[in-house]
């Protein structure tokens, strides 16, 4: 069977949702299946065929524009078409790149149709009148072209049913509970805090400041990650300069999983700070390491707990009235020791979507 993915910016060896595809065409790989991946490219000036553990890998020539992917020629269709005709799955990463064409070619080619939401196109609220135009006008009125829509959490079913788009479910986003799980609880206790992951806007990471500002102990906050918004760096460095967190708060950059490990080890409290998530991939892998959380109380995160049993690890951010060394002191009574935690596994999401590759067709 040979299955296509419809993706952007396909560098799964570096992490994030890049990392939804290679699972799924691993596993494909392994029982046999050919798989190609169409990545609609920004960084390439011509079109680049490439292996990737066994993938065919297509870079093809794009534009992004406010946050959607244009191809740079009209002839490079014709390249994604000859993928499609001898198709028997069509998987599209996120509705914001061919969208409209794949549901037209379904007819042509009769493929299974299937996208995924990764938050739809609402993580942020930039761009949201045409987010809003887009969704309604687009992908409303083509989703029934779609054999299946698949959210990726409790949160993008909403938004999806909020629209009147039927014929979804929820499979949960896989994230690797291996990677930094830990044998042992940390003996001592030193205010040491970490956050792992992107630094943007909605991560929350300048609401995380704000709160340690007020913390009263010493302490330290290792903070791991690129951001590549400049004016959002300024504000974070301004404000640490202006409240005297220089010797505190330290920018590590990007790390290899190994790095980060190492850091975790070291640290006492895991923050998550995040003001919207489209699931919470760094949640989970944070509740396997014997590290106490202090998870933001955003949907997507109480989700997880709840379904986990550690919603003791829920905090407001945003609320100053919470003060962040109380709920600590009340948490270092508990252990972190999630129940059910393979129901957020890679393996889980992998085995639940390749089920519905092979799902009668509607």
């Amino acid at each position: 069977m040979k299955v296509v993915f419809i993706t952007t910016v396909y560098l799964p060896h570096i992490g994030g949702i890049e990392c939804y595809i290679h699972d799924i065409s691993n596993r494909l790989i392994y029982d046999g299946h050919e798989v190609n991946i169409i990545v609609a490219d920004k960084n390439c000036e011509e079109i680049v065929v490439d292996n990737i553990d066994g993938a065919k890998v297509i870079r093809i020539p794009s534009y992004e524009i406010c946050g959607f992917y244009i191809l740079r020629k009209k002839k490079y269709i014709d390249i994604i078409n000859d993928e499609l005709h001898n198709a028997k799955v069509v998987h599209l990463n996120a509705c914001k790149f061919l969208y409209k064409h794949l549901a037209m070619m379904r007819q042509k080619y009769n493929y299974r149709l299937i996208v995924t939401s990764h938050g739809w196109l609402f993580h942020t609220s930039k761009n949201l009148f045409i987010k809003n135009l887009y969704f309604k006008y687009c992908v409303v009125k083509y989703y029934r072209y779609y054999d299946k829509i698949i959210n990726v959490s409790i949160q993008d079913q909403q938004i999806a049913e909020k629209f009147g788009i039927k014929n979804s479910i929820v499979i949960n986003n896989g994230a690797d509970i291996k990677k930094f799980s830990m044998p042992d609880y940390k003996n001592t206790f030193d205010n040491n805090f970490i956050y792992w992951g992107r630094i943007s806007v909605n991560k929350g990471i300048y609401e995380c400041l704000v709160k340690l500002a007020q913390y009263e102990c010493d302490f330290t906050f290792n903070i791991i990650g690129v951001c590549e918004d400049d004016s959002y760096t300024n504000r974070l460095n301004k404000f640490i300069e202006e409240n005297g967190l220089c010797d505190k708060v330290k920018f590590l950059g990007k790390l290899s999983n190994e790095q980060i490990k190492h850091y975790i080890e070291l640290s006492d409290v895991i923050l998550l700070p995040s003001l919207h998530e489209g699931f919470g991939f760094t949640l989970v892998e944070a509740l396997v390491t014997k590290r106490l959380i202090l998870a933001n109380n955003i949907d997507s995160y109480k989700y997880i707990l709840d379904r986990t049993g550690t919603s003791d690890f829920l905090y407001d951010f945003s609320d100053d009235r919470n003060s962040m060394l109380d709920k600590i002191n009340k948490l270092r009574q508990k252990k972190v020791e999630p129940k059910n935690i393979d129901q957020f596994s890679v393996e889980t999401m992998v085995n639940n979507t390749i089920n519905v590759y092979f799902e009668n067709r509607i």
